[in-house]
């Protein structure tokens, strides 16, 4: 399947103001339409909606006390119409340019042809009808000379086709009608606000409402005024509530005839919803449920379900407080016998037998599962073939023992690690009771295989910065390659690209700095993947029993890259290892990973690095070995589903060359003329970096989220490569996921001007800071306002690049921000993100120059060569997949 990297399209400033302006034109003309179009004579549009709590309609006061201004709103039985951005009606706009006889006069002929073309089906059915009949009776009369039995053809008749849409009925499909005030609609809603203020406690709560309609008629100094003129046929209903004094829990009290279960009742009470002194929340009564009956099912009583939890409200008390009563009710059943109801305790079951099924299938029938393999008396595998996996997989999959109470988070887990290891299309996991009068039971996990081995074929096209590319991708996939859900898969990866030259030689052989870009594909890059997946911990399994999904993979990769500048030849292979200790948290260790870069330079590529004398751009294309170790925390609360916001971070440290040179030290090996260590002949890179990303999603309401961020990191260069960190390894600002008013590699490092305006720009230190503020703009389309901040530093002095060193008296006021507006259209399977910023702080520019503000827009700045502000400060486009963060 085709698919084009969106991340990196930018558009020219002509083709910006083009959309801008006719945005905007749009925009208008939503406006100059008569929304009351489709209102009847007499009626009124509903305009708006109100809610206010009187003395008091604040949005803090409502969550203060238990109250969701949103969830109010929901429960009204009357809406306006929908709006996008904020104040236009687009659906109903949509709708309105519908025409009523245009849509009759369009509809009665669409209708003529519709029955014109179901005369010609009702005279083919007849035909076929009659053909098919003939040849029944024929085939009839040749059954009976044979003796056989007649199974007679069966007709399908051509089904009628109906009239087709017309264009009018096509914009109201799609558009909304108008919502026409409904005075009874009102009251149920009234109503319905107060439903829901009793069941948050307000129990002497009054609900009102009153209709404003428009144009309202007011009488200034004896003269009658007309008001609002431009909202004629419309009206708005304001809904006042009175709340009254919440009632507030007094006691709670627990009714439950079995005494054992009681005991677990009683072993929970800490942790519960309801406590004495709060205000009452029906919503409250359901989640304590909801937390005993998980409570109960996590400790062997299989068959407990929340309905026979039950709760007594008395509100019958003075001082505003109820008393509750909770209790459960015994299991109930009918006396087969005597007809009759009879009550007996909730039993908790153990499992005492476990059979898997690992090529199970709903079609197979009983007789066919012939092949049975005890492991022992207790557990067995039973198979209609040789079973395609290790027996110890399926069974280092259960999550819980024979002679274990039954327990549903344990029956969930083994769901789930069967699920992850890639190899069933479907995972079944069902309890049937043994009739040993003991209440136990035989768990069967059913699991219907996937297919193993897949192969596929994919291209993707390419957009960065301006050049265009193709790539290619061969993949097979073996999900089962030693019999053990081990995963393999072999990649041979292919492209073609638009290079920027780093530079040229004219006619003359002279190097010149190339500032084009080539309109041939300069660029190719070729190169195998192989990847091997393993579902546990090799070598370490024993030490690390109760991690949860653990995964060690093995991957081996070479690259080879073929450009005019250079060719670069690269290999890596690594060794790590993945777990969940808990549900948010994922581990991720990988003590083994190796790089090793070789490069190939152009004479005249080589001849320029050594004209500009930039360490920099030497170290970054030079032959270098990077041998590292990284470890990483990810903590994602998004999973927990606890919290209605949440905290996501991430953090990483790596670690190069360390090791390896400490080993070459002590074991006293020769260093080369320039003073390093090398490795199979080739010098590594020595260095130190730690990086972190702390995220937090607040959610304002259900549907408007602020999200914060903040990352940074610090790479510390060592003794075997100290004149910078490699190129890959190095930080860099921009980007559309990152300070989206500059393009990737673009911003600093620190007041660092560079006038060629290159794509090279890299750190050893980070600072970003993001402010998102997301918000709906109807059904599949969300807006977003943003801004955001940061930059890179060097640790070290760079003459090449002033101002670039990290100094701890001035990085604040080297600080970039950009802001901007974007739309996301959220297409189920992904979101496609369109983001415009534009820089407010450039610290390119000198002190005093650097905020959009200071200084007018086409004035020159202080710069010699008398580049004008505009350019600091240039509009950026950025589309991308899915969120920046």
């Amino acid at each position: 399947m085709s698919k084009v990297d969106l991340k990196y399209i930018s558009f020219s400033r002509f083709g910006k103001a083009v959309y801008l302006v006719a945005f905007l034109l749009v925009l208008l003309f939503l406006q100059a339409c008569s929304i009351t179009k489709y209102v009847p004579e007499g009626e009124y549009l509903l305009d708006k909606t109100s809610i206010k709590i009187e003395d008091d309609s604040t949005l803090i006061t409502l969550k203060h006390d238990n109250l969701d201004l949103e969830e109010m709103q929901s429960v009204l039985k009357q809406k306006p119409n929908r709006k996008v951005l904020g104040s236009i009606r687009f659906y109903l706009w949509l709708y309105n340019l519908s025409n009523q006889k245009r849509i009759d006069k369009r509809k009665k002929i669409k209708e003529i042809k519709a029955e014109k073309k179901n005369r010609k089906i009702d005279k083919r059915n007849t035909r076929t009808k009659q053909k098919v009949e003939q040849k029944n009776e024929r085939r009839k009369e040749k059954a009976q000379k044979k003796g056989k039995e007649f199974i007679p053809v069966t007709f399908h008749p051509l089904p009628h086709v109906e009239p087709k849409l017309t264009t009018g009925e096509r914009l109201r499909e799609s558009g909304e009608a108008p919502v026409i005030l409904d005075s009874l609609k009102a009251m149920v809603s009234a109503k319905q606000l107060s439903i829901y203020l009793i069941n948050k406690g307000y129990f002497n709560n009054h609900v009102r409402f009153t209709v404003k309609y428009y144009p309202d008629t007011v009488v200034v100094n004896g003269k009658t005024k007309i008001k609002h003129k431009r909202k004629a046929g419309r009206a708005e209903i304001n809904y006042q509530i009175q709340l009254g004094k919440p009632y507030r829990i007094n006691q709670i009290t627990y009714t439950i005839p079995d005494s054992e279960l009681l005991f677990y009742v009683d072993s929970i009470k800490p942790q519960s919803l309801l406590k004495p002194g709060d205000i009452y929340d029906s919503d409250k009564l359901g989640k304590e449920r909801e937390r005993i009956t998980d409570f109960l099912l996590n400790s062997g009583y299989k068959f407990f379900n929340k309905e026979f939890i039950f709760f007594k409200v008395d509100s019958n008390l003075h001082a505003h407080k109820v008393n509750i009563e909770m209790g459960i009710q015994n299991y109930k059943e009918k006396d087969p016998v005597y007809d009759t109801i009879i009550e007996r305790k909730h039993t908790q079951y153990n499992i005492m037998k476990i059979e898997i099924y690992p090529d199970y299938s709903i079609k197979a029938k009983p007789y066919e599962y012939k092949d049975t393999l005890i492991v022992n008396n207790d557990i067995k595998i039973i198979s209609r073939h040789r079973p395609d996996f290790n027996i110890d997989l399926l069974l280092r999959s259960i999550k819980f023992s024979v002679g274990d109470l039954y327990r549903k988070d344990k029956v969930v887990a083994t769901y789930k690690t069967y699920s992850s290891l890639g190899v069933f299309r479907s995972t079944s996991i069902v309890f049937d009771t043994l009739n040993n009068g003991c209440n136990d039971l035989v768990a069967k996990i059913k699991l219907q295989p996937t297919k193993m081995q897949t192969f596929t074929i994919a291209t993707d096209g390419t957009h960065r910065n301006g050049l265009l590319g193709i790539q290619g991708r061969l993949a097979y996939t073996n999900r089962n390659v030693f019999r053990g859900a081990e995963k393999l898969q072999i990649s041979l990866n292919g492209g073609l690209e638009m290079q920027r030259l780093l530079v040229e030689e004219d006619a003359n052989n002279t190097i010149e700095d190339a500032t084009n870009i080539s309109n041939t594909f300069n660029t190719l890059t070729f190169g195998p993947r192989i990847s091997l997946l393993f579902p546990t911990f090799l070598f370490f399994h024993k030490y690390f029993p109760y991690a949860n999904n653990p995964k060690t993979e093995l991957v081996g990769v070479v690259n080879y890259q073929r450009r005019p500048d250079f060719t670069r030849n690269k290999q890596n292979f690594s060794f790590g290892y993945v777990w969940h200790e808990k549900k948010p948290i994922t581990y991720r260790f990988t003590p083994f990973n190796i790089n090793a870069i070789k490069i190939d330079k152009s004479l005249a590529f080589e001849q320029k690095i050594q004209q500009l004398n930039d360490r920099l751009l030497a170290s970054s294309y030079q032959d270098h070995i990077i041998a590292s170790s990284l470890f990483s925390i990810t903590y994602n609360g998004e999973k927990t589903g606890k919290k209605r916001n949440y905290i996501y971070s991430k953090t990483a440290l790596e670690t190069a060359g360390n090791s390896l040179r400490a080993f070459y030290s002590l074991t006293n090996q020769p260093i080369n003329e320039q003073g390093y260590y090398e490795f199979l002949g080739i010098r590594f890179a020595q260095f130190v970096k730690l990086s972190s990303d702390f995220r937090y999603y607040n959610n304002i309401t259900r549907k408007v989220r602020v999200v914060s961020r903040i990352a940074g990191g610090l790479g510390i260069p060592l003794q075997n490569l100290k004149e910078a960190l490699p190129f890959e390894k190095s930080f860099y600002s921009g980007g559309a996921n990152g300070i989206r008013a500059w393009k990737a590699r673009t911003l600093g490092p620190g007041s660092y001007y560079d006038s060629t305006k290159s794509f090279d720009k890299i750190g050893d230190i980070q600072m970003e800071g993001n402010l998102e503020l997301r918000f709906p703009i109807s059904g599949w389309i969300e807006g977003a306002t943003f801004l955001d901040a940061g930059n890179i530093w060097l640790l070290h002095e760079d003459s090449l690049r002033p101002g670039a060193k990290f100094n701890p008296e001035t990085f604040l006021s080297e600080i970039a921000f950009g802001t901007g507006a974007g739309i996301r259209l959220d297409l189920d399977f992904f979101i496609l993100r369109f983001d415009f910023a534009v820089p407010i702080k450039n610290p390119a520019l000198p002190v005093g120059e650097r905020w959009i503000l200071q200084g007018k827009w086409k004035e020159e700045t202080s710069y010699q060569n008398g580049i004008a502000r505009r350019d600091f400060f240039p509009w950026q486009f950025n589309l991308g997949i899915g969120y920046p963060f």
